[in-house]
């Protein structure tokens, strides 16, 4: 098995080759995203987007977003999603539509009681109307 090569942040970050060798199931655990995500305290709006119908303005809602990469987004709500996929609106002038899909989701403790964090992956862009 051969080396697999560590993020500085990562625990193994002072590994020294000949030390030891990392278990492919060790790099996993030690990083399953494919991109950096970035702290990203937003509110953004988001809407279910299950029939590849775009929603409606009045299925959008806004969330708190804890982080951001190229590939996902995860974000805090009140109440565990009830959708698997979402259109998520990223900035303004010009705004960007990404389709996203939810990959877990963890109950916390948050300042007005329990919340949710929702980890997500970004399929794709929505089609411009």
């Amino acid at each position: 098995m051969g080396f697999y090569p560590v993020r500085s942040e990562s625990p193994y970050a002072d590994f020294q080759p000949g030390s030891r060798r990392i278990k492919v199931t060790e790099q996993r655990e030690i990083e399953q995203r494919r991109a950096v995500r970035e702290s990203f305290d937003g509110i953004q709006s988001i809407a279910p987007y299950g029939d590849g119908q775009p929603p409606d303005p009045a299925d959008f809602r806004q969330v708190r977003c804890q982080d951001l990469s190229v590939n996902g987004v995860s974000y805090f709500d009140d109440e565990p999603p009830t959708f698997n996929r979402f259109l998520m609106v990223l900035g303004s002038n010009p705004a960007v539509c990404m389709i996203g899909e939810v990959i877990r989701y963890t109950k916390v403790a948050g300042v007005d009681g329990p919340e949710f964090v929702v980890g997500c992956k970004f399929v794709g862009r929505a089609p411009a109307d």
